[in-house]
C-alpha cells in the first residue's frame, strides 16, 4: 500500500509491516499518540513533571520574587480582558500572540480569591508549567512508541528535568514552552500522516 507522496516519488513506499525510518518499530506497531497518552507510565510522568515546575514556579516568581517583563506583559493583556474599567474580548490585543494571554484567563479568575495569581504572575507561570509537564509526557511517550529502552525514556525524561533552562523555561511564565509544545505535537503527527497507508482530511 502506498501514500499519496510516494505515490509520486515523493516518500518511501511502505507497508504495514515495514519498519519506519528512524523509528524501531514497523507502521503496524505504533500505536495512536491518544493511547500512548493515557498510559500509566506517561501518567506518571506527567505527574512528576507537574509537580516539579508547579514547585519551581513558586520558587522562581513568590520566593525568589523575580519576574521577567515580557511575563507580566502577556498577562497584563489577560488581565485587561477581565478587570479593565470596560472589561471585553479585545482588550487581550494583538503586540503579543493572544493564545498565551486566552490560556491565562481561567486562572486570573481567582484573582479576586487569590491576588497573588496576578500579583506574582501566577498565571502566567502555571501555564508554562503545564506546557512543560505535557512536553515531557508527550517526548515519554513518542520515545516509547520508537521502541525505546524504558531506561532510555526515563533517563531522558530526567535530563529534562534537572536541565537548568529547560526547568527555567517551564516555570518563567514565557512563551517558549507552549511553542515548543506545540511544535513537538506538529511533527509527531505530520510524520503519523506521511506515513499512514489511508488517511482522512
Amino acid at each position: 500500500m502506498d501514500t499519496p507522496l510516494a505515490r509520486v516519488g515523493l516518500w518511501p513506499r511502505i507497508s504495514q509491516d515495514t519498519p519506519v525510518v528512524g523509528f524501531g518499530n514497523s507502521y503496524s506497531e505504533l500505536p495512536h499518540v491518544s493511547r500512548l497518552l493515557r498510559s500509566r507510565e506517561t501518567l506518571l510522568v506527567l505527574a512528576i513533571s507537574s509537580a516539579w515546575y508547579l514547585v519551581g514556579v513558586w520558587y522562581l516568581l513568590v520566593y525568589l520574587e523575580w519576574f521577567d517583563p515580557d511575563t507580566l506583559s502577556r498577562m497584563a493583556n489577560a488581565f485587561y480582558v477581565l478587570y479593565s474599567r470596560e472589561p471585553h474580548l479585545a482588550a487581550i490585543g494583538f503586540v503579543w500572540p493572544p493564545a498565551l494571554g486566552a490560556a491565562m484567563m481561567p486562572l486570573l479568575l481567582l484573582y479576586p480569591l487569590w491576588p497573588l495569581v496576578a500579583s506574582h504572575g501566577l498565571a502566567a507561570g502555571v501555564v508554562s508549567a503545564v506546557a512543560g509537564a505535557m512536553f515531557a509526557a508527550v517526548t515519554f511517550a513518542i520515545m516509547r512508541a520508537a521502541g525505546l529502552p524504558r531506561w532510555g525514556c526515563w533517563g531522558f525524561v530526567g535530563a529534562l528535568w534537572v536541565n537548568p533552562m529547560w526547568w527555567y523555561s517551564s516555570t518563567n511564565g514565557l512563551s517558549e514552552m507552549p511553542f515548543l509544545l506545540l511544535l513537538l505535537l506538529s511533527i509527531w503527527l505530520l510524520w503519523r500522516w506521511l506515513n499512514a497507508t489511508e488517511r482522512s482530511y
